[in-house]
């Protein structure tokens, strides 16, 4: 499976399940039964049924990564060989299972729908009412009008030479996010929120979340052909959620 799935719902998505055929099965019909998960090189989302017939004594208790990790840590000499017989195991089982991939957003949407048909508590707050893949045009119209009226810093890392400004659309489990780099003096934010909400007023989807970050952070590394650049995830400065 490659990095992304292509969703009729929702286009490019990369955040999918891998499942069985009789969850996928379920979920195309609505429905949201008992399921198991696997965490290996990926992750597996089995029923009850498929999770008690692949053994699921063979699978190991945690993730292939932080097995990796311990085999490192103790210098275990059969370390490759250890590696190198699990994930044969777990592509055995990728095989058994099938190529069955469901798309994430429209299983949080399905989880939704599922408990408010039956009655019971939703799974998660729900963003129904803010900016996603299908508001391409307001997305583009709130940066030209944000960049319009406001003058960024460049981009360092992120988006070199372009704002550092960036809009990341939303999805039913996480509201649009409008992420701000560089700008860390309290009436510069004051005036950049009193925008984003005057151009809200005029919207119907209205939900957010505005975060102010000091500066992009990443770590360099030497490499024997150049140097590469790992982005570091930042704590924002001041964060603030419209819901």
């Amino acid at each position: 499976m490659s990095a992304a799935l292509v969703c009729k719902a929702h286009g490019t998505v990369i955040r999918y399940l891998h499942v069985c055929q009789h969850l996928y099965n379920s979920y195309k019909e609505e429905a949201v039964p008992e399921a198991l998960e696997v965490h290996f090189k990926g992750t597996l989302r089995l029923c009850v049924a498929c999770y008690t017939a692949y053994e699921k004594q063979h699978f190991p208790e945690h993730n292939f990564y932080d097995l990796v990790g311990e085999c490192l840590e103790h210098d275990d000499p059969g370390m490759e060989q250890k590696l190198e017989d699990l994930s044969g195991l777990y592509e055995t089982y990728c095989k058994a299972i099938g190529e069955h991939y469901f798309c994430g957003h429209c299983f949080d949407e399905l989880r939704i729908r599922n408990a408010r048909r039956l009655g019971q508590p939703l799974p998660f707050i729900p963003y129904e009412q803010t900016l996603d893949h299908r508001d391409t045009d307001t997305l583009g119209r709130l940066e030209t009008y944000l960049t319009g009226h406001f003058t960024f810093a460049t981009s360092e890392y992120i988006r070199p030479g372009e704002p550092a400004l960036f809009l990341r659309q939303g999805n039913i489990s996480s509201p649009l996010e409008i992420a701000i780099y560089h700008v860390t003096e309290a009436h510069e934010q004051e005036a950049l929120l009193q925008l984003i909400d005057h151009f809200f007023a005029s919207i119907e989807k209205f939900q957010r979340r505005v975060c102010f970050f000091e500066k992009e952070t990443w770590i360099e590394t030497q490499y024997e052909n150049g140097v590469g650049r790992t982005w570091v995830p930042e704590a924002p400065l001041k964060a603030i959620l419209i819901s």
